[in-house]
């Protein structure tokens, strides 16, 4: 604090760094890149709440399905033998999520076939597509087969992200994460 009984200090003088010279300049910058930092960061945060959910519904549906199987009172449980069992499953859990799921929709044509998406969320521009592990499906085939997806999917130009739930409920694939 400037004292006027201690005008003849050394260094202290109170001239010597006048605000507008010295400090106004630094803090501006100081602010800029902080404000630049902060945008920064607001623009690579979560991805949208459509993928969190769907992504969320995928890496808990092992969950779910074995919830299915413990039944109270010891009635009937609902089997999962299928690929189409898998979509039912996922259709249920689907909509309760997103208001427009329509199930199989085709996409373009590639290499003389075309294909149907098991499932296309339509207002947030998303396929989803199921997969079940099964013994006659080695683990390549199931990539194989999310390959000619993705290649299907891209020529869809109303289709932004694919999403994949593949149902392993032996445990085929060893390396999960490494498979994603």
């Amino acid at each position: 604090l400037y004292r006027t009984d201690q005008t003849n200090l050394p260094g202290l003088s109170y001239w010597t760094h006048p605000f507008d010279q010295r400090f106004r300049a630094p803090l501006l910058a100081q602010r800029q890149i902080l404000l630049e930092a902060e945008a920064r960061i607001q623009t690579t945060t979560e991805p949208p709440e459509p993928a969190l959910l769907t992504q969320r519904i995928c890496r808990r549906f092992r969950f779910f399905t074995a919830a299915l199987q413990d039944h109270p009172r010891n009635r009937d449980v609902i089997a999962i033998t299928d690929e189409y069992d898998v979509q039912f499953l996922a259709r249920a859990l689907l909509a309760i999520f997103f208001e427009d799921v329509r199930p199989e929709e085709r996409t373009p044509s590639r290499g003389g076939g075309g294909a149907a998406m098991d499932f296309f969320l339509a207002d947030e521009r998303m396929a989803f597509e199921t997969k079940m592990m099964r013994a006659s499906l080695s683990v390549k085939g199931v990539a194989d087969e999310l390959i000619l997806d993705i290649a299907r999917y891209a020529a869809r130009p109303d289709v932004d992200e694919l999403v994949a739930l593949v149902y392993d409920p032996d445990r085929r694939i060893l390396n999960s994460a490494g498979f994603q």
